[in-house]
C-alpha cells in the first residue's frame, strides 16, 4: 500500500491510496487507485482536519481517517494518517 500526496493547487491537498498488484502471467505490475481524500481550505501550518476516504470497492459507508497535515516552509505537504475502518 502507499499513499501519494498531490497539490492540486494553493489550499487543496489531495491523497490517493494505491496498491501495487503483480500479473505473474502477463510479468507486469499494475497500481491500482483504492481510494481517494481531499483535505481542502488549508490555511493554518499544523492542524488536524478529519476527513473521509472514499473506497470505490465499495458500496457502504466510506472509510474515515484522521489525517495530520503538516505543511513545510517550502509548501511541500505531508500527511501522516490513522486510518480506522468503519464496519457495518
Amino acid at each position: 500500500m502507499q499513499t501519494d500526496i498531490v497539490a492540486a493547487d494553493t489550499g487543496v491537498v489531495a491523497g490517493i491510496l494505491s496498491e501495487a498488484e503483480i500479473d505473474l502471467k502477463a510479468q507486469s505490475l499494475d497500481v491500482i487507485a483504492k481510494s481517494r481524500f481531499e483535505i481542502a481550505d488549508v490555511q493554518n501550518r499544523d492542524r488536524i482536519f478529519e476527513s473521509r476516504w472514499h473506497d470505490e470497492n465499495r458500496s457502504s459507508r466510506c472509510l474515515s481517517a484522521l489525517a495530520a497535515l503538516y505543511v513545510s516552509a517550502l509548501g511541500a505537504a505531508r500527511i501522516d494518517s490513522a486510518l480506522a475502518l468503519r464496519g457495518e
